[in-house]
C-alpha cells in the first residue's frame, strides 16, 4: 500500500510538471558570454537568442511574465547588451493578483553596450525595440490602471541615443526613430481614463547629432509629429485636452531630402480642444513658439534662416505666418485674445520686426515686410477692425492703434518712411 501511495504521488508530480511545461513556453539559445533569467506564471511564451561576439562583456536578458498569452522575443548580437522585459497586469508587485493578458514584447539589438527595458502593466499592449549600434538606451513603459492596447515602438541606429516611451491608460500609439549620435527622444501619453477612451498618436524622428525632442499628450485623440534632420535641434510639444494636432519640422520640410538644418528650436503648447499648430523651419538658427489655450485655434509658422517667431492665441483664433530670413533674420510676435481674430503675415530679408496684438473679436490683420530693418507695430482692440500694411525696400516704421469697432487702415510704404495711425470709433464725438 505504501508503495502504491508513493507511486501515486510521483504520478501527480509528473502530471503537474507536464502541465507547467506546456502552459509556459521558453526557448533560450546562447553563444559566447551571456546570461539569461526567465520567470513565468500562467500561459506565456518567451524566446531568447543571444550571441556574444568578443565574449569580453556578457550580454544579459531578464524576462518576467505573469498572466495569459504574453509573448516576449529577444534577439541580441554583440557584447555588453542588456534587456529587461516585464509583462504583468496591475501596477503592484503581488504575483497572485498582478496578471496581464496578451502583451507582446519584441527586442532586437545589434552592437555593444545597448540597453533595452520593456515594462508592461495591463492587457494586449505591444512594445517593439530595435537598436543597432553602440551604447543606445531604450525604454517602453506601458501601464497605469488597466492599460490596454497601447503600442510603443523605438528604433535607434547609431551611438549613444536615448529614447523613452511612456504610455498610460488605453489605446495610445507612439513611434520613435533616431539615427546618429547623442539624440534624445521622449514621448509621454495618457488618455486619463480607460475604455471607451480613444488614445493619442505621437511620432518622433531625428536624424543627425545631438537633437533633443519631447512630446507629452494628456487627453484623447491628440496627434503629434516632430522630426529634426541635422544637428543640435530641439523641440517640445505639450498637449492637454482632446483632438489637438501639432507638427514640428526642424531643419527640412517633411517631404524633402533628409538633410540640413542645425540649431533650430521650436515649442508648441496646446491647452483645450480641437487646436492645430504647425512649425516648419528649413534652415539654421530659427526659433519658433506657439502657445494656444481654449478651443479651435489654428496657427502656422514657417521660418527659413535665423528667424524668430512667437504666436499666442486664446480661443477661436487663426494665424498664418512666413519668415524668409537672410543674414541676421527677422522677428515676429503675434498675440490674439478673446477669440475669432485672424492674422496673416510675412517677412522677407533681415532685421525686420513685427508685433501684432488683437483683443476682442473678429479682428483681421494682414502685414508684410520686405527688405532690411523695417518695424511694424499693430494693435487692434474691439471688434471687426481691419488692418492692411505693406512695407518694402528700406527701413520703414509703422505704428497702428485701432480701438472700438469697425475701424480700417490700409498702409503701403516703399523706402525709409514712417507712418502713425490712431483710430478710435468709440471716442464719443
Amino acid at each position: 500500500m505504501k508503495k502504491m501511495i508513493l507511486l501515486g504521488v510521483v504520478g501527480v508530480m509528473a502530471t503537474s510538471m507536464a502541465m507547467a511545461q506546456t502552459s509556459n513556453s521558453s526557448t533560450v539559445n546562447q553563444s559566447g558570454n551571456n546570461n539569461a533569467s526567465l520567470e513565468q506564471y500562467g500561459v506565456n511564451t518567451s524566446n531568447i537568442s543571444q550571441t556574444s561576439e568578443e565574449a569580453d562583456v556578457a550580454n544579459t536578458a531578464t524576462v518576467f511574465q505573469i498572466g495569459g498569452e504574453n509573448e516576449s522575443t529577444i534577439t541580441t548580437v554583440g557584447d555588453g547588451n542588456t534587456v529587461d522585459v516585464n509583462q504583468r497586469g496591475l501596477n503592484d508587485e503581488d504575483p497572485n493578483t498582478d496578471i496581464g493578458y496578451g502583451n507582446i514584447a519584441t527586442v532586437e539589438q545589434s552592437g555593444d553596450g545597448n540597453s533595452a527595458i520593456v515594462d508592461t502593466d495591463g492587457d494586449m499592449n505591444v512594445a517593439n525595440i530595435d537598436q543597432e549600434g553602440d551604447n543606445n538606451e531604450a525604454t517602453v513603459d506601458q501601464g497605469g490602471g488597466y492599460a490596454q492596447r497601447n503600442q510603443g515602438n523605438i528604433e535607434q541606429v547609431g551611438t549613444a541615443n536615448s529614447a523613452i516611451v511612456t504610455q498610460r491608460q488605453d489605446e495610445n500609439a507612439a513611434i520613435v526613430y533616431q539615427e546618429g549620435e547623442d539624440n534624445t527622444g521622449t514621448i509621454y501619453q495618457n488618455t486619463r481614463r480607460n475604455e471607451p477612451a480613444v488614445g493619442s498618436y505621437a511620432e518622433l524622428v531625428q536624424v543627425g547629432v545631438s537633437n533633443h525632442s519631447m512630446i507629452e499628450q494628456q487627453g484623447e485623440q491628440n496627434g503629434a509629429g516632430s522630426w529634426a534632420f541635422g544637428n543640435t535641434n530641439a523641440s517640445t510639444i505639450n498637449q492637454l485636452g482632446n483632438t489637438n494636432e501639432a507638427l514640428v519640422f526642424l531643419g527640412a520640410y517633411p517631404f524633402g531630402p533628409i538633410t540640413g538644418g542645425d540649431n533650430n528650436d521650436a515649442s508648441i503648447g496646446q491647452t483645450g480642444n480641437i487646436n492645430f499648430a504647425g512649425i516648419a523651419q528649413a534652415g539654421d538658427g530659427n526659433t519658433g513658439s506657439i502657445i494656444q489655450t481654449g478651443d479651435q485655434n489654428w496657427a502656422g509658422l514657417v521660418q527659413e534662416h535665423s528667424d524668430e517667431g512667437t504666436i499666442t492665441q486664446d480661443g477661436d483664433d487663426y494665424t498664418d505666418g512666413y519668415q524668409a530670413g537672410t543674414g541676421e533674420g527677422n522677428l515676429a510676435t503675434i498675440d490674439q485674445m478673446d477669440g475669432a481674430n485672424e492674422v496673416n503675415f510675412g517677412q522677407y530679408g533681415e532685421l525686420n520686426q513685427m508685433t501684432i496684438f488683437q483683443g476682442g473679436g473678429d479682428n483681421y490683420a494682414v502685414a508684410y515686410q520686405d527688405g532690411v530693418g523695417s518695424t511694424a507695430t499693430i494693435t487692434q482692440i474691439g471688434d471687426l477692425n481691419e488692418s492692411y500694411s505693406l512695407q518694402s525696400v528700406g527701413a520703414n516704421t509703422l505704428n497702428i492703434m485701432q480701438t472700438g469697432n469697425g475701424n480700417m487702415s490700409d498702409i503701403s510704404q516703399n523706402g525709409a518712411n514712417s507712418a502713425n495711425v490712431t483710430q478710435n470709433s468709440s471716442a464719443g464725438f
